[in-house]
Formats: structure tokens, sequence, C-alpha cells
């Protein structure tokens, strides 16, 4: 989900829910978007606010393959395609494991 916001800064939120796997894999998954976040924000727009929920199958996923996952999930943002209420259509999103 994408929401606009009237920081000069983009934030984002992390929910990975017990539904993806121990506490182990959940850590693994918030510190790889969090690390990936950290190294690109100066390319995301800013005055967004970005909230990626994981999915239960992300817990199995390598760490490439969830990398390539957000890679898409920022390009898929940048295309304009959030709404500025706040959620995009669920029609517009893409499949994935985040």
């Amino acid at each position: 989900m994408v929401y606009w916001n009237a920081a000069p800064a983009c934030r984002v939120g992390l929910t990975v829910s017990r539904k993806v796997g121990n506490a182990v894999a959940r850590n693994r998954i918030k510190r790889l978007v969090r690390e990936y976040f950290r190294q690109t924000v100066q390319h995301w727009p800013q005055q967004r606010e970005y909230v990626v929920i994981a999915k239960p199958m992300a817990g199995s996923q390598s760490n490439q393959a969830l990398q390539s996952e957000l890679e898409r999930l920022f390009q898929f943002s940048q295309k304009g395609k959030a709404n500025r209420g706040g959620i995009s259509s669920p029609s517009d999103l893409p499949a994935g494991n985040l």
C-alpha cells in the first residue's frame, strides 16, 4: 500500500504475521526489507508512506527472491498506479510474495 503524507521524507512500515514462519523467519524478512529500503531510499519518491505486508510463502523464499520481489514492487510504485486515497485497487496490484 502506498499513502501520501505531509512529511518531507518517505517512510516504510512492515507487517509480518506468524503465518509467515517462526520468529527467525519473520525477523529475516524484516531485516531484508529494512536494508533494501535503507540502501534505496534516495531513489524513492518523497512524501509517501509504504506498507509492506509479507504473505505466508515469503518465509520460504530465498533472500535473492525477496530482493527481486522488493525491486518489482518498487518499480510498480514508480508507475504511479497508487491512488492518492491510499490503497491501490486490488486489480492493479502485482501478484507476489510481499
